[in-house]
C-alpha cells in the first residue's frame, strides 16, 4: 500500500512532529491490538482553520460531506445497492491508519481521525444513510482485515498495484506519486533516487507501501546497471521514520506526495521535500474481493460525489486537487 505538496500547519490542529512521534507511535500500538474506532459525527466536530498547500483550506470550514445529501435525506437509489447486512446494522466499518495528514490523522484529542479520507467516509455515509465507523490499525494489518472480514474497507491511501489486487478489490479515486523527505539543506547532497544506488545512504518506507515498491523498483534498477543496491530500511510507522530520519540512521525517507509536503511543513525546517515526484499511481478504497455488491455500491457513491462536485470540494478542502482522477476505477493499476 502506500502513501502526499507542501505547506504550513494548520491552527489547533494534531502535528506529527518529532515532540509527539512517541505518542502517536503508542496510539498506534494500542489501536492495532483491538482498533480504536472513530465515527463520522466525531469526526466532523471539528474543523481547519487555515490553509496552504497539502493542509485544510478556511474557505472549507464546513465538513464536504454535508454537502452531498440533499435536504430530503439519503440517496434512496444508492442505499439500495448496499448489501442487506449493512443497511440493517446501519453502519460500515473502515479501517485506516491515522498518522498519514493530510489523508487521515488524529486531531488535538488524540482520538478523533480527521482528514480527506474521513471526508470522503462522511459523504459516502451521508449519500447511504449510514454510520461510517473508522478503526484505526497498523497500516499492515489492512489487507489481512480486509481480508479476514475485520473490517468492511479500508479508506487508507492504498496504491493499487497488480499484486494487491489480487489480494483485495481497489476503487481507485486519487492519483498520486512518491517524494523524498531528507534533512534541512539535504546535507548528503541526495538530488534522485538515482544518487541511492550503491547502498551508501539509507532510505526508509513503510512496510507494505507503494513506497517501499518504488524503493524496490529502483534497487533493481541501480542493480541491472551495475551500480548496486539500494540500501532500503523498512519501518511500521511515520514517526519512527522521523526520528530514525533526524538521529543520521537514515539519510531519506519516501513517502506519497502531500503527505510528504505536509510532514515537511510541520517540522519546524528540520526537514525538505525534493522536488522530484516518481512512479505516480492509483490511490484506491480497499474491499474484501468476495464482496462485490459492497464494491459496486461504493463505486456508484465515489461517482456520484465526482458528479455532484463534493469530491473536488473535498479535494480542495485539503489542498489535493492536483491529486484529482477523472473517473472512479476499479482495480486499473498498470503494474
Amino acid at each position: 500500500m502506500a502513501r502526499r505538496t507542501h505547506g504550513f500547519a494548520p491552527a489547533g490542529k494534531r502535528l506529527l512532529t518529532i515532540g509527539t512521534a512517541a505518542a502517536v507511535i503508542a496510539g498506534l500500538v494500542s489501536c492495532s491490538s483491538g482498533g480504536k474506532s472513530s465515527t463520522t459525527d466525531d469526526q466532523n466536530s471539528k474543523t481547519p482553520q487555515t490553509s496552504a498547500a497539502g493542509t485544510p483550506s478556511s474557505a472549507a470550514s464546513t465538513p464536504p460531506g454535508a454537502a452531498s445529501s440533499p435536504a430530503s435525506g439519503p440517496n434512496a437509489a444508492l442505499r439500495a445497492l448496499l448489501p442487506d447486512d449493512i443497511r440493517s446494522s446501519g453502519k460500515l466499518t473502515v479501517a485506516t491508519t491515522a498518522e498519514y495528514p493530510p489523508y487521515e490523522y488524529l486531531d488535538t484529542d488524540n482520538k478523533t481521525i480527521i482528514g480527506l479520507d474521513p471526508d470522503f467516509g462522511k459523504a459516502l455515509g451521508d449519500l447511504f444513510g449510514i454510520k461510517i465507523d473508522f478503526v484505526n490499525t497498523g497500516f499492515p494489518t489492512v489487507v489481512s482485515g480486509l481480508q479476514g472480514g475485520k473490517f468492511d474497507a479500508a479508506l487508507d491511501t492504498i496504491s493499487d498495484t497488480k499484486s494487491r489486487e489480487e489480494a483485495i478489490d481497489l476503487i481507485d479515486y486519487l492519483t498520486v506519486g512518491s517524494q523524498l523527505i531528507v534533512n534541512s539543506g539535504n546535507p548528503l547532497k541526495i538530488t534522485d533516487l538515482s544518487s541511492l544506488c550503491g547502498g551508501k545512504i539509507a532510505v526508509s518506507a513503510t512496510k507494505g507501501s507503494g513506497q517501499a515498491d518504488v524503493l524496490d523498483q529502483e534497487s533493481a534498477a541501480c542493480e541491472a546497471n551495475g551500480k548496486g543496491a539500494v540500501k532500503v530500511q523498512l519501518f511500521d510507522d511515520q514517526p519512527s521514520q522521523l526520528l530514525a530520519l533526524q538521529s543520521g540512521r537514515i539519510g531519506a525517507m519516501a513517502a506519497g506526495g502531500g503527505n510528504a509536503g505536509y510532514i515537511a511543513s510541520q517540522e519546524g525546517g528540520r526537514f525538505e521535500v525534493l522536488p522530484d515526484q516518481y512512479f505516480t499511481r492509483l490511490y484506491g478504497i480497499g474491499v474484501n474481493k468476495e464482496k462485490t455488491q459492497l464494491r459496486d455500491a461504493l463505486v456508484a457513491g465515489m461517482k456520484e460525489l465526482l458528479k455532484n462536485g463534493t469530491y473536488a470540494e473535498i479535494l480542495k478542502k485539503w489542498n489535493v486537487s492536483n491529486e484529482a482522477v477523472d473517473e472512479i476505477t476499479v482495480n486499473n493499476a498498470e503494474k
